[in-house]
């Protein structure tokens, strides 16, 4: 289950903290980045549609179906927070 799990792919500007459940899909990443970057995400397919929580200074800006999943790509800026629903 170790890559069959919802993950960070890339991070823009530095990681502060990162979990994931590999039973529900959910991910929480914080970070700071003093200009905008990109931070990519991988879903598996198992967890169904991305669901992102709005605010955190993260705005989905590209959504890829991938081969077993999706790679989201997320806008981030400042002292931002990804959080991923899990199922």
């Amino acid at each position: 289950h170790v890559l069959d799990r919802t993950r960070p792919l890339a991070v823009a500007g530095r990681a502060k903290g990162f979990t994931s459940d590999v039973n529900t899909g959910e991910l929480l990443l914080k970070g700071r980045k003093r200009k905008s970057g990109i931070v990519s995400i991988y879903i598996p397919t198992r967890f169904g549609q991305p669901k992102l929580e709005e605010g955190g200074h993260a705005t989905i800006s590209h959504v890829e179906p991938i081969a077993g999943g999706h790679r989201i790509d997320i806008t981030v800026h400042g002292k931002y927070r990804v959080h991923v629903l899990g199922k």
